[in-house]
């Protein structure tokens, strides 16, 4: 910056760093002229100028980078886990993932970018249209175009609000877990640079959180009730889906565990299910559960949870094997895709009407397909009186919290108790 005086006035002579791209100047540099009466104004114009146009130029600098960009390269990292896993199905927890979970993210990327779009995530189970597609499709294209370098504190606080006050717990807990992935993406590989830090980690107290709190639980009555308007369906089609719910009612097992199940897993001599295996609801694919990758490696076979059963139970297993001319290497359930004469549809999307339209009947007003596995932790807890060891052996539950989501406890002595306590003061 230079400045002269010019007759009666003071004039600052400021470089923007740019040239001219035309005409007869083409090639000279860009100076901008800043005049006044008095030098200590001018110069402090001047400042106040190179200030906003260092400004400009530290924003020109800065290297685009759209959300959408960094969220494939954050999917990519998720693919290399799937590809680890079906590599090596025992991997460290941490270092694989399953396409299911992988397809379960993508959804949750799905909403973010409609979400940031100033769109609307789609209900569960909502059935939309062609043209409601198109536009969520458009909208998630608008979304994906976000300037990662637009993201700053401000841009945050307002998003987690928005989630807070509009989305369910749990959707809000999945969008903002995604974002902050992406985020964290970016800072991991130095998209923006090496000192580029995401401005999300000073919301660690704000951001959206979720716990389940478990389901509603039927009662006795509600659940014989219930039981018997799907064992009537079982004994007239020998359906999958009425199978699946009626071994549920007995074992309390996952929906997944019992779809998975073959005829070698029934022991008919001492009345036991071995469960070592689940199907995935949305995919129908097969894979060793969970626990089942420890019980593997101190074992030299598959099995994982061993339940005994009542007899009778496995008189229906009988019949519906019988029925369906099954041996006993076949699973219990076909695949979706080998589906020929039967009804067509999804087995976790029919198990689920099922549910309903016997609840319905029954006047209860519930459609989680885990309704028994409530009720079996529950009863085996307040009316069996088993122990928190042996529900874990049956359920398969893997800690006490887990198994508190399935349990609604009772507590019949409660008065009794605080009479002794009482008295110890007398």
């Amino acid at each position: 910056m230079n400045v002269e005086k010019v007759n009666d006035k003071f004039v600052a002579y400021v470089d923007t760093g740019k040239v001219y791209t035309f005409g007869r100047s083409i090639g000279r540099p860009i100076i901008k002229r800043i005049e006044g009466k008095k030098r200590h104004k001018v110069v402090e114009k001047a400042k106040k100028f190179l200030n906003n146009l260092n400004i400009v130029k530290e924003k020109e600098k800065k290297q685009y980078l759209s959300l959408g960009a960094a969220y494939d390269d954050l999917e990519k990292k998720w693919q290399r886990k799937v590809d680890a896993k079906n590599k090596t199905p025992l991997i460290k927890k941490g270092k694989g993932m399953t396409p299911e979970t992988k397809s379960r993210y993508e959804d949750y990327a799905k909403s973010l970018f409609i979400l940031l779009a100033d769109g609307e995530t789609r209900p569960n189970g909502g059935f939309l249209s062609k043209e409601k597609k198109e536009e969520r499709n458009k909208l998630e294209e608008q979304g994906r175009l976000i300037d990662v370098n637009t993201i700053d504190k401000s841009f945050i606080d307002k998003f987690i609000t928005e989630l807070i006050e509009k989305e369910s717990e749990s959707q809000a807990w999945r969008v903002y877990w995604v974002f902050t992935q992406i985020l964290l993406r970016v800072e991991q590989k130095d998209m923006l640079g090496k000192n580029w830090v995401s401005p999300h980690h000073v919301f660690t107290e704000d951001a959206p959180t979720y716990s389940s709190t478990g389901g509603e639980v039927i009662n006795q009555k509600e659940a014989h009730i219930i039981r018997k308007q799907i064992l009537a369906e079982f004994l007239e089609t020998y359906s999958r889906e009425s199978f699946i719910m009626m071994l549920m009612s007995y074992t309390g097992a996952y929906w997944g565990e019992i779809a998975a199940l073959t005829v070698a897993d029934f022991n008919f001599k001492d009345f036991q299910i071995t469960f070592s295996k689940s199907r995935n609801s949305r995919s129908g694919r097969i894979s060793l559960i969970k626990a089942a990758h420890l019980r593997v490696q101190k074992t030299k076979n598959n099995t994982i949870r061993i339940v005994t059963v009542a007899p009778e139970t496995l008189q229906f297993v009988q019949k519906y094997i019988e029925h369906h001319k099954l041996k006993m290497s076949d699973y219990l359930f076909h695949s979706d895709l080998e589906l020929k004469n039967e009804q067509k549809g999804k087995l976790y999307d029919l198990t689920r009407t099922l549910v309903i339209r016997c609840c319905k009947k029954a006047g209860v007003n519930l459609s989680a397909t885990r309704l028994f596995r409530y009720f079996v932790s529950t009863s085996y807890t307040n009316i069996i009186g088993a122990t928190r060891d042996e529900k874990k052996m049956r359920l398969g539950h893997k800690s006490d919290s887990v198994q508190d989501l399935y349990t609604v406890y009772e507590d019949p002595n409660a008065l009794k108790h605080a009479k002794q306590i009482a008295q110890l003061y007398k």
